[in-house]
């Protein structure tokens, strides 16, 4: 399901002619976040796909990561530049890097791997040390942020989805930044604008429940839960 609302909203390769070859790993983390690393790789908490409740908000989710993966801040973060000039040099590290991190945090964490990943791949819950996130590139400003949130809130324009569902996306952040007592996060910090002003910038937030969106977010848990027990009954 998420793979084809990602063929809708991602180009086939990039301007510079390097392809976009998604993976799509949904992760068991209670928090409400989502991460694309520099190869490609898409990492979805449970955690968001529970606390957003109409496939808008979801595209909008996926199209702001998209917003960081196709204008690589993160490769512009690990090499502090604006651009990346010897790019075969740069993914020969990063899976270096990304495979070490793997086989130690999927080691302690006991998750499970199908036979189409592989160590290059790291499946890093959001809550993975601050530092590492940071050697990885994956701590953006507050410009990348806005970038990523411009790209993002064109994509539900040109594809003519409610363009309102960037700011119901923040909004649902402010919601759970506050039943959890984050009041701090609301506001802007070193990486990150406030989330006030964001769900201001983009709209204007609704509370459509769309029941069929949950339907289909209810038989990714069943089926992820489903796997999860097969394997550990083998």
């Amino acid at each position: 399901y998420i793979y084809s609302l990602l063929s809708t909203i991602t180009p086939q390769k990039r301007i510079d002619g390097f392809p976009y070859n998604i993976k799509v790993v949904i992760v068991n983390d209670n928090t409400m976040n989502m991460g694309i690393y520099p190869n490609g790789t898409l990492l979805v908490n449970s955690g968001i796909l529970a606390r957003i409740h109409t496939e808008d908000e979801l595209v909008a989710a996926l199209a702001h990561e998209l917003g960081h993966f196709i204008s690589n801040h993160a490769l512009q973060n690990v090499f502090h530049a604006e651009q990346v000039n010897k790019k075969a040099e740069v993914w020969a590290a990063f899976a270096t890097m990304t495979a070490a991190v793997a086989e130690a945090y999927m080691g302690n964490k006991g998750y499970y791997v199908d036979g189409s990943m592989t160590k290059s791949v790291a499946i890093l819950s959001s809550a993975i040390a601050a530092e590492v996130k940071e050697s990885l590139g994956l701590k953006f400003s507050i410009e990348q942020e806005e970038a990523a949130d411009q790209i993002a809130y064109k994509i539900l324009e040109l594809t003519g989805r409610n363009k309102n569902a960037l700011s119901t996306l923040f909004k649902r952040f402010e919601e759970v930044y506050k039943s959890e007592g984050n009041w701090l996060d609301c506001y802007s910090t070193s990486d990150h604008p406030s989330i006030y002003d964001r769900i201001n910038k983009y709209g204007s937030p609704y509370s459509t429940v769309d029941d069929k969106f949950e339907q289909k977010v209810f038989n990714v848990f069943y089926d992820y839960i489903y796997v999860c027990k097969f394997y550990t009954i083998l």
